[in-house]
C-alpha cells in the first residue's frame, strides 16, 4: 500500500475516534444535566442558587391607579398622571 493511503486511513481512524469521543462526552453531559434536574425536582432547591448575605430590594413599585382626569392624589407622580391622561384620551 502506498504511504498516502496509509496516512489517509490513519487520519480517517483518528477522525472516527474523535467523533466517538465527542458523542460520549455529549452523553455524559446530558446524563449530568438529567441528574441535576431530577435532584432539583425532588428537593425543590436549586444548588446553583446561593443565598445572598443581604436581602435584595424588591424592584417593583406600586403606582396608584387614576380613575379620572381630575383624580390627582398627593402621592401620584407627574409621569403617572400624564400616562393616565394619555390612556383616558385613547379610550
Amino acid at each position: 500500500m502506498a504511504p498516502g493511503y496509509e496516512i489517509a486511513l490513519c487520519l480517517e481512524g483518528l477522525g472516527l475516534a474523535g467523533l466517538a469521543l465527542g458523542l460520549w462526552r455529549l452523553r455524559v453531559e446530558e446524563a449530568a444535566r438529567v441528574r441535576a434536574l431530577r435532584k432539583v425536582l425532588r428537593t425543590g432547591s436549586d444548588p446553583r442558587l446561593v443565598a445572598s448575605a443581604r436581602p435584595r430590594r424588591d424592584r417593583t413599585r406600586m403606582v396608584p391607579h387614576l380613575t379620572g382626569r381630575g383624580d390627582t392624589r398627593a402621592g401620584t407622580s407627574a409621569a403617572a398622571h400624564a400616562l393616565a391622561r394619555a390612556f383616558l384620551r385613547g379610550a
